[in-house]
């Protein structure tokens, strides 16, 4: 029979009163400690004035079960592959190609831009010299602000240019350097080139239990022709290729455990040439980032990727690295490099410093490459090759003026070295 609840509080209030009332008595009458239970003699009692009352044991804690032991952090579910929207996608990249006349010289130039607020442009003489690359400063009603640097060491040497519109078929302006204006007339033009744009995909997916569980991808640029009708039909699978082969070769390059991006510039459009770079950076999770560089040159009269090598004569190589090193040992970019205030060159021989030739680009690294451009032969290099430690791929440009006695002759660069007055 269940007691009634009157009565368990009756028990209960007695049971503490006597407790109480044994705690105080043993206030007043301390007991002496219990001997120890090991076979020694029991220790002399201590007195009475100098005992004191041996707390209650501390309860022991209760036993943890299963069900009450904390539970392992889940980890990060693994996500699905899936190609993702860029929010920049959904504004083309508009490129457009003019040539025209700088004062008295012919000059070639690429306007492009997302926004007409963000206009760049860059351009290069037709008869040789370095290729200028210019950025929109600002915008005024009915005329367009780029600024940029023919020296870019030195930054003080400002180049203008002030449009008199907004990109059209025709531009006109002012082109100013060092103080000096001189009257600007282009027109868009594509002869001997093509129109193009670049598209870029993401795909996105996978990811490791760590971290934020940041999902693994890859975001990779794509040359994309608007007149793919205008080249062979050998080029078009790869310089206008569809959704499907895209797809294809971004899953061809994946690596789920990490992050990478390919970036396309067009670096030569025009006299029957397209050449191209693509920028590598990718980082694995946990681990360091890598960089590297691609290049590729197109015949756009043949339909078919060239080889740098077929563009040069077979006796080429001791010649540029003959050329490379020097440029390397005089260029201004690398003046802190020489004077031995910032690295030292890996790729020389102390005890031989002044006969050390630089060696050419691996085609098998991946920082490695060469790339034709509008100003000449880009040679990119590891930074192990150059400097014996990690860091970014490190160019070096031989004019094509310097270059042109290595060039075969009847090849496609011949061609355009000779419409360009170089030859």
């Amino acid at each position: 029979m269940t007691q009634p609840r009157t009565s368990w509080l009756a028990t209960g209030a007695a049971a503490l009163l006597i407790g109480g009332a044994g705690y105080w008595l043993g206030q007043v009458l301390p007991t002496a400690p219990r001997p120890p239970t090991t076979a020694s003699p029991p220790a002399a009692s201590a007195p009475a004035a100098e005992l004191q009352p041996v707390p209650p044991p501390a309860p022991a804690p209760p036993a943890l079960t299963a069900a009450a032991a904390p539970e392992p952090e889940p980890p990060c579910p693994p996500r699905p592959w899936a190609f993702v929207r860029l929010p920049a996608a959904r504004r083309r990249l508009q490129v457009r190609r003019y040539v025209g006349t700088l004062g008295q010289q012919s000059i070639t130039a690429e306007l492009r831009w997302h926004h007409p607020d963000s206009i760049e442009a860059r351009y290069y003489l037709r008869w040789g010299g370095p290729e200028v690359s210019l950025y929109a400063s600002r915008t005024q009603p009915g005329q367009l602000v780029l600024r940029g640097c023919a020296d870019c060491t030195d930054s003080l040497d400002v180049v203008e240019w002030r449009l008199s519109h907004p990109p059209g078929a025709t531009l006109t302006g002012t082109w100013r350097h060092q103080g000096r204006p001189q009257p600007l007339a282009l027109r868009e033009s594509y002869a001997g080139a093509v129109r193009y744009t670049i598209e870029t995909m993401l795909l996105r997916g996978g990811g490791l239990p760590i971290g934020d569980c940041e999902p693994a991808w890859q975001q990779r640029d794509f040359l994309m022709l608007l007149n793919p009708k205008a080249v062979p039909a050998a080029l078009r699978p790869v310089l206008a290729p569809s959704l499907a082969r895209r797809q294809e070769r971004v899953w061809h390059k994946l690596e789920g455990d990490g992050k990478a991006t390919y970036t396309d510039d067009v670096r030569l459009n025009g006299f029957g040439l397209l050449g191209y770079q693509t920028s590598i950076w990718s980082r694995a999770f946990g681990g360091t980032s890598d960089e590297g560089m691609e290049g590729h040159i197109f015949d756009l009269k043949a339909g078919k990727e060239l080889t740098f090598a077929s563009q040069l004569r077979p006796d080429y190589e001791l010649p540029l690295r003959r050329l490379l090193t020097r440029h390397l040992l005089h260029d201004p970019e690398f003046d802190d490099i020489n004077t031995g205030r910032s690295h030292s060159w890996a790729w020389q021989d102390e005890a031989n410093k002044a006969n050390a030739l630089v060696p050419l680009p691996n085609p098998d690294s991946f920082g490695e490459s060469l790339t034709l451009t509008a100003e000449g032969l880009e040679v990119t290099y590891d930074s192990f090759t150059l400097f014996g430690n990690g860091g970014r791929p490190t160019p070096v440009v031989v004019p094509y003026r310097e270059l042109r006695p290595l060039v075969r002759p009847g090849t496609p660069l011949a061609r355009m070295l000779q419409a360009r007055g170089m030859w």
